[in-house]
């Protein structure tokens, strides 16, 4: 099963250097085999929340993974939120094209699952409740937040870039 993991700076989130941005990068190289996609909600000035989506044994082990994150443990976090996710893309974000350097990325959510193909999609996927049923989706593009909106009516839509140690900052 897979999860996808929201999490929402809070006021208390520490935006400069400090100790534990490197203690979060360490948490998620050992998460790396079980990582679909990576990387933080950008607002026009700064960070604003963190997506990942990770592959788990049970919802006990996505639960684990969301809130022992250094960020959520430091309670950096306003929210964090754990929903049961069915990948609509093969294989990870790392796995897909990238995009020119410059190009802006979005995250979208949606409480339907938007029609025709996902092949230009970083990731996507079906957000399940417990019962397994779809209650919604999400996933990341290569578009402008206008553009992003304007594929999926409806959508909430947000600044994304793609995480990890060897993305462009």
């Amino acid at each position: 099963m897979h999860v996808l993991v929201l999490g929402r700076d809070g006021p208390q989130f520490v935006h400069e250097e400090h100790p534990l941005h490197e203690e979060h990068q360490a948490y998620m190289d050992r998460w790396l085999p079980r990582l679909l996609a990576r990387g933080p909600l950008l607002s026009p000035d700064e960070h604003e929340g963190s997506v990942h989506v990770v592959r788990v044994d049970d919802p006990h082990m996505g639960h684990a993974f969301a809130f022992e994150e250094p960020f959520a443990a430091a309670g950096w976090y306003a929210a964090v939120t754990v929903t049961p996710y069915l990948p609509l893309t093969d294989g990870t974000m790392w796995d897909r094209p990238r995009a020119p350097r410059g190009t802006r990325s979005s995250f979208v959510t949606a409480t339907s699952t938007p029609g025709g193909t996902y092949d230009d999609w970083v990731f996507a996927g079906s957000l399940l409740d417990a019962d397994g049923l779809v209650v919604g989706f999400a996933g990341a593009l290569d578009l402008t937040e206008h553009e992003a909106a304007a594929r999926v009516p409806g959508a909430e839509v947000s600044r994304w870039r793609r995480g990890g140690r060897d993305q462009e900052v």
